[in-house]
């Protein structure tokens, strides 16, 4: 299984983000990305990815 560097963002989170910051500008609103790795007794247990869209 390939594994990956823990400080390496990836491509696809790094346009989400500017692509969310640009949204955030334009529309004064705050959108957010979360990305937390669930882990269970030191073992990776897969990636929670929580996206913040408030409601106005």
């Amino acid at each position: 299984m390939k594994q990956k560097k823990n400080n390496q963002n990836s491509l696809g989170m790094s346009i989400t983000k500017e692509r969310l910051a640009i949204l955030n500008s334009l529309r004064n609103s705050s959108l957010n990305v979360n990305i937390i790795d669930l882990m269970e007794n030191n073992i990776a247990k897969g990636t929670r990815v929580e996206l913040f869209i408030p409601l106005n």
